[in-house]
Formats: C-alpha cells, sequence, structure tokens
C-alpha cells in the first residue's frame, strides 16, 4: 500500500480514467448498465495526468464474465518506469508466475519490485481470490483465511449505489465517526462536484497518485463489512447510521463525517471487534436490511446488525 505497489497507484489512476463522471447528475447513475459520457472537461483532465488515448469512450456496465480478462494470470514479467516519488527514474518489474502444490493454496505468485509479494488463487471458474500479502522491507505478512475474492465471475450492482470507505478516526466525546480514504470513492455520492486532484501523501515513501475529492452527501447510510467467523463462515456486519451535514475541508479524499445510531460508539466498536470486523467497508445510502439479510441466507453466511 506504498509507492512500491506501483500497480496499486496505476490501477487508482485508471480507475479514475473510467469512473471520472464529475458534473454529471444523478439521473445519469439511474439507468443501470447504460453508458455514461465523460464530460469533455474531466477528459482534458484526465488526459494531462495520463496522457492521450489512455481514456476511452464509454461502455455500458454488464456483470463481470470473466475475471482473467482484468487480472491476466501469465507467466510474464512487466516493466514500468516510474514518473514520480522516490523511486521517480528508476525501472520497477512486475513479475508474475505459476505455482505448483504451494502449502498455502496459492495457485500465482507475483512479486512487486523488491519490497512486495502477492499470494494469489485461481478458483475452478476462474475467479481469483487473495491468500497473503508478504511486504518484504518490513517484516509485515497478511494472510486472509478464507482467501479474499479480488474478482468474481458474476461481480455486478447490488445495491442502488455504494462507496468504499472505512474508519478512519473515533470521536468519543461526540459518539461520532470519521469515515475518510486515500482517494477511492463513489462519485455519485457526493454533496457537490468533485475535484480530481494529485494527492502527495507520504508514509515510508512519497506516494503521488490521483485522487477523487469530495464530501459524502448528507443522510441515511449503513456501514457493511464483509468478513468471516471463527469457523471459516461468510459474514456481513452492518452499522446504521447518517452522513451529518458537518463540513471537512481542511482535509482531501472521499469523506464524511457519520453518526452511529448507537448512541455509544465504544460499545459499539467493541461488539463490531467482537464480530470480526475487518478494516474496509462499504457505504450504502439507506439501511437495506433485508437485502443484506436475503444476500446472507442465500450464501449461507452469518449477518450481524450492530
Amino acid at each position: 500500500m506504498h509507492i512500491t505497489l506501483t500497480a496499486r497507484w496505476m490501477s487508482v489512476l485508471l480507475a479514475g480514467a473510467v469512473i471520472s463522471v464529475l458534473g454529471l447528475t444523478r439521473d445519469a447513475f439511474a439507468q443501470e448498465g447504460a453508458p455514461i459520457p465523460l464530460p469533455e472537461e474531466d477528459r482534458k483532465i484526465l488526459d494531462e495526468f495520463l496522457g492521450q488515448g489512455v481514456v476511452g469512450k464509454a461502455i455500458a456496465g454488464k456483470p463481470l464474465a470473466d475475471p482473467l480478462k482484468f487480472v491476466p494470470l501469465l507467466n510474464a514479467t512487466w516493466r514500468y518506469k516510474m514518473t514520480s516519488g522516490d523511486l521517480k527514474g528508476q525501472i520497477v518489474d512486475h513479475k508474475f508466475h505459476q505455482l505448483e502444490q504451494d502449502p498455502s493454496g496459492a495457485t500465482w505468485k507475483g512479486e512487486v519490485g523488491t519490497t512486495d509479494v502477492l499470494f494469489l488463487r485461481k478458483t475452478e471458474t476462474n475467479d481469483v481470490e487473495f491468500v497473503s500479502h508478504p511486504e518484504l522491507d518490513t517484516g509485515l505478512i497478511t494472510a486472509y483465511e478464507p482467501p479474499a475474492p479480488l474478482l468474481v465471475r458474476g461481480m455486478q450492482q447490488g445495491f442502488g449505489v455504494a462507496s468504499f470507505s472505512e474508519i478512519f478516526s473515533i470521536g468519543y466525546d461526540d459518539n461520532r465517526l470519521l469515515l475518510k480514504h486515500w482517494g477511492e470513492g463513489n462519485l455519485v455520492m457526493a454533496r457537490a462536484k468533485p475535484l480530481l486532484l494529485a494527492s502527495k501523501f507520504t508514509d515510508r515513501c512519497t506516494a503521488e497518485f490521483a485522487i477523487c475529492d469530495f464530501e459524502f452527501e448528507p443522510g441515511p447510510v449503513t456501514l457493511v463489512n464483509l468478513n468471516s467467523t471463527a469457523e471459516g463462515k461468510g459474514q456481513l456486519v452492518s452499522i446504521s447510521g447518517t452522513i451529518s451535514e458537518d463540513h471537512l475541508p481542511k482535509i482531501d479524499g472521499p469523506r464524511g463525517v457519520f453518526k452511529p445510531d448507537r448512541a455509544d460508539v465504544n460499545e459499539l466498536l467493541t461488539e463490531y471487534a467482537y464480530a470480526g470486523g475487518s478494516h474496509h467497508m462499504a457505504l450504502i445510502r439507506g439501511a437495506p436490511v433485508d437485502v443484506l439479510e436475503k444476500a446472507c441466507r442465500l450464501a449461507g453466511w452469518s449477518y450481524r446488525r450492530l
């Protein structure tokens, strides 16, 4: 999750190119699957970041038929020249090769530069899953049990509008939570026209990448987390509440102040932790409890509403 994970920042840039529909009305999103044209002013901004010809024409959104079209698992090496950050001017290789009888269950190994390794598993239906992610420079290993889905055949929109987010900070005095992330978010949930910015986030290295900058629209929402029980069974955990009217002008990225329906945020987050709640979450408009319950029944999963 740093500049050494060049593929991540490249994917963020390309995702911005695909989903940057700044200035569109919300009615444009009502037609599920319909192509959404990119305003010319935003195309010029993206061309400045990515270069001419990277952003293609708008296409219709359809359920994912073949995940391997998006993650081509091949015995191959991709070579990139870094154009910004601490590694500017250096060549970074991304290597992938197939594994045989790996004890972790992984069937593919990806090496990103000299610091990050990705162990992936391709299923019988060509789904792609994360098995583990060792960081060689820190010694940190993130393992997923069961494997975490990356791309799944048949993926499609399950709710009217949803976004990626996470709990970034906690207000124990007023029982509210700051929702924020670097730059990933659903633009249609913005309260005003989003901006496309160049962020210069610094952690172990300087990481320069494009972000979408906006505040989430006020109103009822539900936070949903996908994890597993102690027995390895799939589980959804949800927290209902409201995005408040408060503005956060001194920070950037997709953000908002979330007021849970539960009165005591300390008790709420304690229960969330004991339920296996993890880092990243989905932010959904409204309180679609019936849909969440039905999805879990159909999948044979557990559902926890906090």
